[in-house]
C-alpha cells in the first residue's frame, strides 16, 4: 500500500522481498520523512519493515538527520499539514555509512589526514550526539590492503553468513518460547519495560552485571545506550547459543558501541 501510494513497482515487495531504500544525501526533510501536496510518504516509510541506507550520513543536512530520531523510536512518521493530520509507518533498519573525515585519511596509518581538528569536529557533529546514541552498533572499516581487495570472495560466502543468522535467530526463538517471556517487544513497548525485558533474557550473574554497571560509568553510556548494547550481547549469545551473556558477549558488544576508546 505503502509503495502504491507513491507509484513505486509493487513485483518485489509482493514477493516478499524487504525494501532497500538509499536515498542521496542531497535529499530533503519531505522526500525522507514525507510531505508534499497531496502528502506522500517517504523514503522511511518506503524502507517500512526493511533497511534504510544513509551513505555519507555526514553530507545530509543536520536538520533532516535530527528528523530521523522520532521515527527511530516510535516506527511511525506523524505529519501535521493544512490538509490534516497524516502517520505513516516507518519502522525500518538504519545503516549508515561515513567517511572519517572530510579528506577521508583520519586515522589510516599510511596517509595522513590534512583535516584540522576543528573542521574533523564540525564534520563529526552533522551527524549529532543523540542520533548516533540510537544506533546499536558503530564498526570502524580500515581501508584495504590491495591483496585483500583482490583476494575477495575467498572467504565466507553471503550464503554462509545467512545460515549462521538463521541459526542464531532460530536459537533465540528457542530460547523465547522455554522463558515463556509475554512480554516480548512491542511496538508500544517503552524503554523501561524494553529494558527490563532484556535484562531477564541476558540472565547475567553478579560479576557480570557489575562489569556493565563500571563500563556504563566510565564511558557514560546513557540508559538507551546500555539498553543497545545488552540487545547486542544478547543477539551475539544467541549466534553462540549460549543461554547466558557472558563478559565475552558484552566485552564484544561494548567495543561495538565505544569503539577504540574501550
Amino acid at each position: 500500500m505503502i509503495h502504491s501510494v507513491v507509484g513505486e513497482p509493487l513485483e518485489e515487495i509482493l514477493g516478499g522481498v524487504r525494501p532497500f531504500r538509499a536515498p542521496h544525501h542531497a535529499s530533503t526533510m519531505a522526500g525522507l520523512l514525507g510531505g508534499g501536496s497531496p502528502i506522500r510518504p517517504g523514503e522511511v516509510s518506503l524502507a517500512h519493515n526493511g533497511v534504510l541506507f544513509l551513505d555519507e550520513i555526514a553530507e545530509f543536512k543536520p536538520s533532516v538527520l535530527q528528523a530521523l530520531r522520532q521515527p527511530l523510536e516510535s516506527g511511525v512518521v506523524s505529519l501535521t499539514r493544512a490538509e490534516g493530520n497524516v502517520v505513516f509507518p516507518a519502522r525500518f533498519t538504519l545503516i549508515a555509512a561515513s567517511n572519517p573525515c572530510p579528506c577521508g585519511f583520519h586515522g589510516d596509518p599510511q596517509e595522513a589526514c590534512t583535516c584540522s581538528e576543528a573542521r574533523i569536529a564540525a564534520y563529526r557533529n552533522r551527524i549529532g550526539g543523540p542520533l548516533i546514541d540510537r544506533m546499536d552498533m558503530r564498526i570502524d572499516v580500515e581501508r584495504l590492503d590491495p591483496g585483500a581487495v583482490l583476494s575477495t570472495g575467498r572467504g565466507k560466502s553471503s550464503a554462509d553468513l545467512a545460515a549462521g543468522v538463521l541459526r542464531g535467530r532460530e536459537y533465540a526463538s528457542w530460547r523465547t518460547s522455554l522463558e515463556n517471556d509475554a512480554s516480548e517487544a512491542s511496538e508500544h513497548e517503552n524503554g523501561k519495560h524494553r529494558l527490563a525485558r532484556i535484562l531477564r533474557s541476558c540472565k547475567m550473574d553478579v560479576q557480570t552485571e557489575a562489569h556493565l554497571e563500571a563500563c556504563a560509568r566510565r564511558y557514560r553510556l546513557s540508559g538507551r545506550g546500555i539498553t543497545k548494547t545488552l540487545a547486542v550481547a544478547r543477539t551475539i549469545a544467541d549466534m553462540a547459543e549460549s543461554p547466558k551473556v557472558t563478559w565475552d558477549h558484552l566485552a564484544e558488544a561494548l567495543l561495538y558501541r565505544v569503539g577504540e576508546n574501550l
